[in-house]
Parts: structure tokens; C-alpha cells; sequence
């Protein structure tokens, strides 16, 4: 999804934990040096960096759980009836995942290095508006950064 469906979703999906009183993860997602790697490899090899990685988080979600792009090299993914415990497994799990993927450029027969992902993690808290809840988890992913990236931290 793009940014526009993720609000649309966020707020959805608030709506659906305040009235069934269910859990709701956020995951903040950024792609560690992205910038630095897009200036080395060329912007077209860094969109299918893009892509492998929204790949990459799709399949390894539920169903019912959203992946959005959030902007620039920054996703979210919403993890709908789900505590903060077994939302911050499966952000690490998506860091392996992520970090484990080989890069290669098949039409320039070149290895690429590794791409690693920092994450922030948070579970929404009663009545905490979208706004509120965004922004908690983006400070987590910036402790994530400043603690060494490739890592989860929650909120």
C-alpha cells in the first residue's frame, strides 16, 4: 500500500482494537543506509532494493496484517490482534530475513552487500490517536538506529 491507504488503514484498524478490545502492533521500518547504498549502485538497482524488501515483508506476514510504504526507504506494517511480545518476534524475524537475502545483479553479474532494515516497535494504547501512536514508534526506530541499526526496538 501507499501512504494515503496506510492512514486510511491505521485508523481503520484502531477503530476495529478500541471496540473489540484487541491488541494492535506497529512496526516502523527503515532501510539502514539506504541513501549511501542508492548513491554507490545507482537509484535503479535501489528500486528493486525497494521492492525486494516489500516482498520480502509481505510474505512473511498473516494475512489480515498490512504493509504499506511509508515514504522514501521507510515502511510500516500493522499487525492487527497481536501483543507487542509476539510483535517484536516477528520484527526480528523480518531483520533475519531481510539481512539473509542475497543481492545480485544479474545483468551486471555483480553481488551486492548486504542490506540490513532497523525497526521500531509499539502497541497501541487506549484512546491514542494515529498521530500520537506514529510517532512513538518512529522514536523507537530511531533508538534502533542509534544503537547500531539492523535491530528491533520497542517502544
Amino acid at each position: 500500500l501507499n501512504r494515503r491507504a496506510f492512514d486510511e488503514q491505521i485508523a481503520a484498524d484502531i477503530k476495529k482494537t478500541e471496540i473489540n478490545k484487541t491488541p494492535l502492533v506497529l512496526l516502523m521500518i527503515d532501510i539502514d543506509f539506504f541513501k549511501k547504498f542508492n548513491d554507490s549502485y545507482g537509484r535503479l538497482i535501489g528500486d528493486q532494493v525497494l521492492c525486494l524488501i516489500a516482498r520480502t515483508l509481505t510474505y512473511n506476514i498473516k494475512d489480515h496484517d498490512t504493509v504499506a510504504r511509508y515514504g522514501g526507504e521507510e515502511f510500516a506494517v500493522l499487525l492487527p490482534a497481536t501483543k507487542i511480545k509476539e510483535g517484536y518476534q516477528i520484527a526480528e524475524m523480518l531483520c533475519r530475513k531481510v539481512a539473509n537475502k542475497e543481492l545480485i545483479s544479474k545483468s551486471k553479474d555483480k553481488h551486492f552487500k548486504a542490506i540490513t532494515i532497523s525497526i521500531g516497535a509499539a502497541e497501541h494504547r487506549a484512546e491514542e490517536n494515529p498521530i500520537s501512536f506514529i510517532k512513538r514508534t518512529n522514536f523507537a526506530l530511531l533508538k534502533a538506529k542509534e544503537a547500531g541499526r539492523n535491530r528491533v526496538q520497542m517502544a
